[in-house]
């Protein structure tokens, strides 16, 4: 099969500067009230990511990174468009992208173990790193849940689907540090919002929420670009 490996250049080109451009600007009217124009760049911040993962030379990949990254877009608009009322529908549009991103991390889990010591100390790494992530995840979730209400099932099963996929992530192999980096914020952009939401708002969290949201998917659409994701099948001589 064909690996993923497409040139680093795709993500300095127009469509990074557009998508850079306007994470830049939604940045600075997160705060106020929504507007055609919070709307327009916070839902193009990560689309036009999409649009740099779908011209990849690899079809089958960049469909595959391009697919949670418009899930996302779309949970995006849902949450710009009604804050409050469209909350389970962006909760929702997340969890598809989730999903969607363990399918493709799925893709570079390694088949077996191999007997060579610096892949061995990054998998004990990947370990630790999966061990805190997952406790964290346990931890928030008991903290909120006294807050949750009538949303305790669908929020509970959001974090379940996000901790899958940060685990996920980091059990890849993919050759470089960017995507499992992008799967951990992305945990921690979405902590920050379940405690801005249901314990209650912190002064500047909008900002740093959607700072570390974007770096994430910044950090996992290049670290996807620049790996070589292969099929379990091909791995293994399939």
């Amino acid at each position: 099969m064909s690996h993923y490996n497409p040139d680093v250049r795709h993500l300095e080109g127009p469509v990074a500067v557009v998508s850079l451009a306007c994470a830049a600007l939604f940045l600075g009217v997160q705060a106020g009230p929504v507007t055609p124009f919070s709307l327009a760049t916070k839902t193009l911040s990560v689309s036009t990511l999409a649009l740099i993962a779908w011209r990849s030379p690899a079809p089958l990949a960049g469909m595959m990174l391009a697919a949670p990254l418009l899930a996302s877009s779309a949970g995006d608009f849902f949450l710009e468009w009604d804050r409050q009322g469209w909350f389970v529908a962006g909760l929702g549009a997340f969890l598809v992208a989730h999903l969607l991103y363990i399918a493709l991390f799925r893709r570079a889990w390694p088949q077996a173990p191999r007997p060579d010591e610096r892949r061995g100390a990054a998998r004990r790494a990947r370990f630790a790193a999966t061990i805190v992530v997952l406790a964290s995840g346990i931890g928030l979730t008991a903290y909120l849940w006294p807050n949750l209400a009538d949303l305790r099932v669908p929020v509970t099963a959001y974090i379940a689907v996000l901790l899958a996929m940060a685990m996920a992530a980091l059990r890849a192999e993919v050759g470089n540090p960017w995507v499992a980096a992008g799967a951990v914020m992305f945990v921690a952009s979405d902590s920050m919002i379940g405690l801005d939401t249901f314990r209650g708002p912190v002064a500047g969290s909008g900002a740093a929420i959607w700072i570390v949201y974007y770096l994430a998917q910044v950090a996992i659409t290049y670290g996807c670009l620049t790996a070589r994701l292969e099929t379990a099948g091909s791995r293994s001589g399939a």
